[in-house]
């Protein structure tokens, strides 16, 4: 069922994330805000201020998938769906605020015996001769008009419509735009043109940079409204295990812990495979168990239906990645150390960490508490929460919870 709220006399429509085939993110449709947040995650209905918080959560953690690079490429029906371009209304508000307004430099020219000389234009004008030596008696000099210009009242119109649509991102006052929605569909080749002609004028890189994005916001703006502007992933697997891996992780070079397989084909010897991957793990040196933690982005935790629990493929990989871990361990000289395998996955009980259950596999000797998986389900506002505000490890809360019911 969705629910809507209204800021700034826009209205935000909360979808269901798994409905829009795992999409997380923002989508613009008739100039309402359509939102889809992470599996597991619920909206706080109390007060504005709640609501800000999770629209700054919701990009935040967008953002946190985009920053490394795990983001594929959105496959955008190219018919009706275009990229929102959030970071362009991001920068050209922050610069604004940081920078104030455009000023255009225009190179003037007058004449006078003080200033900068323009010898170019001055070497025009007539002269006489003295003792040999020429003599300007009317010298050119240039000097800079910064004056208030069209590409100063585009900047105004996109400061505007990004505090319209970045609620979630501070308080700001408006300031007066001279422009509006009219006005950039019915001139926007004419503004595009002016833009162009000042980017390739300038050798200021933050000016061009600034005139870039001021560019991207008016062409947004321009969409047809037959068009849904959509900012988001449909990766966000790795954001959750980011955010698990910072609460519940101790090892920073988790490629060391990468099972790895070696080749040889004819005369070729250590071709190497590509490696299976673990998402976090933890080293508990002082009671010498290792907790190997494997994040799984399902809908489980929501909706409880068996056939989306992890499959033995996954299971058996899971205690693979321990065998080969435990070794390793050995090999560095540290000790017999206990293996725990987990798996993780978002969902929106009331406690932080919730025991759920196991799996063991048929017929498979890896030993003890190896061989067995433990599931654990983890409150996603929680995450969400603690990893942009507390900012500490929180494996000992695991280590409690599973303490008491893994027996």
């Amino acid at each position: 069922m969705k629910s809507s709220f209204v800021i700034n006399n826009i209205e935000y429509i909360v979808e269901q994330t798994i409905e829009n085939n795992f999409f997380v993110g923002f989508k613009i449709i008739d100039n309402k805000i359509h939102l889809c947040f992470p599996i597991g995650y619920e909206l706080k209905c109390y007060n504005e201020s709640d609501y800000k918080e999770s629209l700054r959560y919701l990009y935040k953690t967008v953002e946190l998938t985009k920053s490394i690079e795990f983001d594929k490429d959105y496959d955008y029906d190219k018919e009706n769906e275009k990229i929102f371009p959030m970071n362009s209304y991001i920068y050209v508000l922050s610069d604004y605020f940081s920078n104030g307004m455009y000023q255009y430099n225009e190179k003037k020219y007058r004449n006078d015996s003080k200033g900068k000389i323009n010898w170019k234009k001055t070497f025009k004008n007539g002269f006489y001769l003295q003792d040999n030596t020429p003599i300007y008696l009317n010298t050119v000099i240039q000097y800079n008009k910064r004056e208030t210009n069209i590409i100063t009242l585009l900047q105004l119109y996109c400061v505007c419509k990004a505090i319209d649509f970045l609620v979630f991102f501070g308080e700001y006052n408006k300031p007066y735009s001279e422009l509006n929605d009219k006005d950039i569909k019915t001139n926007i080749n004419y503004y595009n043109n002016l833009i162009d002609t000042e980017f390739r004028n300038t050798n200021n890189d933050k000016k061009k940079l600034l005139l870039m994005n001021i560019k991207n916001i008016i062409n947004d703006c321009n969409a047809s409204d037959k068009y849904i502007r959509s900012y988001g992933t449909k990766c966000y697997e790795y954001s959750f295990e980011k955010m698990i891996n910072k609460l519940f992780g101790n090892i920073e070079n988790l490629s060391d812990y990468y099972p790895k397989a070696l080749w040889n084909i004819e005369e070729r010897r250590g071709i190497p495979s590509s490696n299976l991957r673990e998402d976090t793990i933890y080293l508990d040196n002082e009671n010498t168990n290792v907790y190997i933690i494997d994040s799984k982005y399902y809908r489980y935790g929501i909706d409880n239906i068996d056939s989306l629990l992890p499959n033995t493929k996954n299971i058996y990989k899971q205690i693979v990645y321990g065998d080969y871990v435990k070794e390793k361990i050995k090999r560095d000289g540290k000790g017999d150390y206990k293996v725990y395998n987990i798996f993780i996955i978002p969902s929106n009980h009331d406690e932080f960490i919730k025991y759920q259950g196991n799996a063991e596999m048929e017929y498979l000797n890896a030993g003890g508490e190896q061989q067995i998986v433990y599931l654990l389900l983890i409150n996603m506002n929680s995450v969400i929460d603690k990893y942009f505000n507390e900012k500490c490890n929180q494996t000992y809360k695991l280590i409690e919870v599973l303490g008491k019911n893994k027996n």
